[in-house]
């Protein structure tokens, strides 16, 4: 059955109330889905505050890993150790006690027989502080929840048998925590090395196997294989007869972002600012996961924990007037989250950021860097922010969504602020690609615009430009590439207009005839560039190498950068 999160705490409620029940229940979902945080953080102790249940001792513990049986009963042991030592020592020395001696227990493998030796433990305790399994608790009042079952290594039937013994015969009430689906394929593995070798045996008739016949084949597949070892080892018969005399009820977990979303911002969110924003901006966070159709818990925590480490950077910025910085915070929060969905569905941690860049709240690069890369410039941060801010309320980013423009007076208001933009220095020269290809697009759909006014802007701005560097042209290149407009009239004059700046700066750097002739060679067969993009082929080779060697950084940097510019 399927149900929410407030019905699924009273079949539990029930299910602890009742004596007569002497099955388990089962609560299963898939990984990622938050069962694990829901029993910890909100079912447990929803039920350790249930008045009714006071006299019910609620123990938790994850099976993930345990071998056998022998290994299950001491980590059992080790866990009722803790209310023992509360009564004890307190409830702050006995938690200590107990999470130190399950870690030496783990640390030797040796089990409980390692708490014998106190003195190693660095704890004042004797023998005789020791408890015996009888003196923890009674019976009739303990109640398990176990959780990772389908990562336990205990063979699946075997576990069950024991849990049918605790709730049967010992009166223990026990809750599972599972993803059921992955219970046969996590168990298919073990010892898989020896169920191959014993699926090569001639003995055994494969012949009712559909896609075997161990008679005619003399080679198998992996596939044929993998059918053979499911044929022989199959558990998903047994285990369904073993669940039905063990598990009473098997409740499905779907999760509630809605349910669970406060109390995960309040858990993992230590910024107590941040955290009022996070749970202010809920309904648009929740939005965001609907949209993806995502609902891994652990993407939600992931992105809050993200936005934590960039928060204190942003709120400390400065700006006015301030409605626009916290708009801009508010688009990083939808960033961030959205940043968090594509790379955990990916599951990579090595992402190009064009290949992620598919929503128009992702245009901060700093965000990218730090959930891929761990990498935060609290400078260069601050310093993009702003410009951001700034950015958002120039023409240009306007015109990246003209599309929602209720009218042709708006994008001819646009076009005029564009204009004063331009004439008032306020775009970088790395931007006119962008700025040409929105003008040609809005021209090509039927507007009017005089766009030789827009390029003789930008050309007097590349004109009067005191220092036109090659980062500029490498930037400018770039983008072009980006809106593949190299063809475009007006973005080839703009190219032009740098190009003669660049060739008039560096004239210092160029004293021997060879680096001229290959200034003049690429100007002169610019149209070869572009078709074959091959000009090493129509040069002496040889003798490029060895003036290569000779020459300075400088000047080599240079002649790469012509070598781009024309054969973009």
């Amino acid at each position: 059955m399927n149900i929410n999160n407030d019905k699924l705490i009273n079949i539990v409620t029930d299910y602890l109330l009742e004596d007569r029940y002497t099955q388990a229940i089962l609560i299963d979902g898939k990984w990622g889905t938050g069962k694990t945080f829901f029993v910890k953080e909100k079912l447990i102790p929803t039920l350790k505050n249930d008045s009714s249940l006071k006299y019910t001792n609620i123990y938790y513990l994850s099976l993930y890993d345990i071998k056998d049986l022998n290994e299950l009963t001491n980590k059992i042991y080790l866990t009722l150790f803790e209310n023992f030592f509360k009564n004890k020592f307190g409830e702050k020395r006995g938690k200590n006690i107990t999470n130190k001696l399950n870690l030496f227990s783990k640390a030797i493998n040796i089990g409980l027989n390692a708490l014998n030796n106190s003195n190693i433990l660095g704890f004042n305790i004797t023998k005789d502080d020791l408890p015996k399994f009888e003196d923890l608790i009674d019976l009739k009042n303990i109640s398990l929840f176990l959780d990772d079952v389908e990562r336990c290594k205990i063979d699946i039937n075997e576990l069950l048998s024991f849990i049918n013994t605790l709730t049967e015969q010992n009166n223990i009430k026990v809750v599972l925590i599972a993803n059921e689906e992955e219970i046969n394929y996590t168990q298919f593995y073990n010892n898989l090395p020896e169920k191959y070798m014993l699926t090569l045996n001639e003995k055994i008739d494969f012949n009712k196997l559909s896609t075997d016949n161990n008679q005619k084949k003399e080679q198998l597949d992996k596939e044929q294989l993998i059918d053979r070892v499911h044929y022989l080892f199959s558990i998903k018969d047994l285990y369904t007869k073993t669940k039905e005399k063990t598990i009473m009820i098997t409740i499905k977990y779907n999760p509630n972002f809605e349910d669970l979303y406060d109390t995960i911002v309040e858990k993992y969110c230590r910024n107590k600012q941040l955290q009022k924003r996070l749970l202010k901006y809920k309904s648009t966070i929740l939005n965001i996961f609907k949209q993806k159709k995502h609902t891994n818990i652990r993407t939600l925590i992931f992105g809050i924990i993200s936005i934590e480490k960039l928060y204190p950077i942003l709120s400390s910025i400065s700006y006015t007037p301030k409605k626009y910085l916290n708009k801009e915070i508010y688009n990083c929060l939808k960033s961030t989250f959205i940043l968090a969905i594509k790379i955990k569905s990916k599951h990579i941690n090595n992402l190009n950021y064009d290949d992620i860049t598919d929503n128009q709240y992702i245009d901060n690069s700093f965000i990218s860097k730090f959930m891929l890369y761990h990498h935060l410039d609290k400078d260069k941060i601050k310093k993009d922010f702003i410009y951001i801010i700034k950015h958002r309320q120039l023409a240009l980013h306007k015109f990246k969504y003209y599309s929602n423009f209720t009218s042709d007076n708006e994008i001819y208001f646009y076009l005029k602020q564009l204009y004063k933009e331009l004439k008032n220095d306020l775009y970088p020269i790395q931007e006119y690609p962008s700025i040409i290809e929105k003008l040609v697009k809005l021209k090509n759909i039927g507007f009017s615009i005089d766009l030789e006014k827009y390029q003789t802007c930008m050309i007097n701005k590349i004109n009067n430009e005191m220092d036109i560097s090659f980062n500029i042209l490498e930037k400018f290149n770039e983008n072009t590439r980006i809106y593949n407009i190299i063809s475009n009239t007006y973005t080839e004059n703009l190219k032009q207009s740098i190009l003669n700046k660049l060739t008039y700066v560096p004239q210092s750097f160029f004293t021997d005839k060879w680096d001229n002739k290959i200034i003049t060679y690429f100007k002169e067969h610019k149209d070869d560039f572009y078709l074959s993009r091959g000009f090493l082929s129509h040069l002496d080779i040889d003798m490029i190498i060895q003036k290569l060697i000779k020459a300075d950084k400088t000047k080599y940097l240079i002649l790469v950068q012509y070598y781009i510019f024309f054969t973009i």
